[in-house]
């Protein structure tokens, strides 16, 4: 994932990371139609996120 990558290269340990896309396991909102327009990418804006979690020690 991109979001993983990135902060793999700011310096953060990737065995530290696990990165899992969230809009389909848990969307935000329900769009209505089936065919890709403008208006449908529009509405599932709110959809495209990414869950990062940081395992490590205090």
């Amino acid at each position: 994932m991109a979001v993983k990558r990135y902060l793999v290269a700011q310096g953060v340990n990737a065995q530290l990371i696990t990165a899992e896309g969230r809009g389909a396991l848990d969307p935000r909102v329900e769009c209505p139609g089936a065919k890709a327009s403008p208006a449908l990418v529009e509405c599932l804006a709110p959809n495209r996120r990414v869950e990062v979690v940081a395992h490590g020690r205090p």
